[in-house]
């Protein structure tokens, strides 16, 4: 008599909330990596580790929030990007730290920064020394085939996603390497 018009067995395999559509493999690898180390930390009743791991989840949260909206893809260059990002605020915040005299929370922010830097060398991307070699080739290319060549130009001149994928780094740390070496270069 009755007619059910829903299905009585939940047909979805993964809720939502655990689905990253637009992520590569790399990206979610390190943040399952990031969630076992905070819960070995915490059972070590390690802070300084657990703090630092919890900073660098939000942050790395609050990035998937702001992009919510636009056609982003989260790779191993976003966490690269946001490592990085972390590492120097770390950097300038021990360096105000220095100036007050203030050795305690120097030490304390210093240890922080090599939590993240560990993570960060684990990352599947290029080193800045490899691709300033590779952004020096590919500058001395463009200037051999244009004279007057022009930073703007370059960076018209290159394909930022095919690039950043050919040389597996961040597109951020190409143009600054370019910024850098542009003048070496010529």
């Amino acid at each position: 008599m009755f007619q059910f018009t829903r299905p009585l067995i939940k047909t979805s395999i993964l809720p939502l909330r655990l689905l990253r559509f637009s992520s590569t493999e790399a990206y979610t690898n390190a943040l399952t990596h990031l969630k076992k180390d905070l819960k070995a930390a915490m059972l070590a009743k390690d802070d300084t580790k657990k703090t630092t791991i919890r900073s660098m989840l939000s942050t790395i949260k609050n990035n998937e929030i702001a992009q919510n909206g636009k056609e982003a893809t989260f790779s191993e260059f976003t966490l690269f990007d946001t490592y990085s990002k972390m590492i120097k605020e770390s950097q300038e915040s021990i360096k105000e730290f220095q100036e007050n005299d203030r050795k305690d929370l120097m030490e304390k922010e210093s240890a922080e920064m090599e939590i993240v830097k560990s993570y960060l060398r684990q990352l599947p991307v290029t080193s800045e020394e490899e691709v300033d070699v590779k952004v020096f080739e590919l500058l001395k290319s463009l200037k051999e085939n244009d004279k007057d060549l022009q930073i703007k130009n370059v960076f018209g001149k290159v394909n930022w996603r095919d690039l950043s994928n050919e040389w597996k780094t961040s597109p951020t740390v190409i143009k600054r390497s370019i910024l850098r070496q542009f003048k070496d270069a010529l």
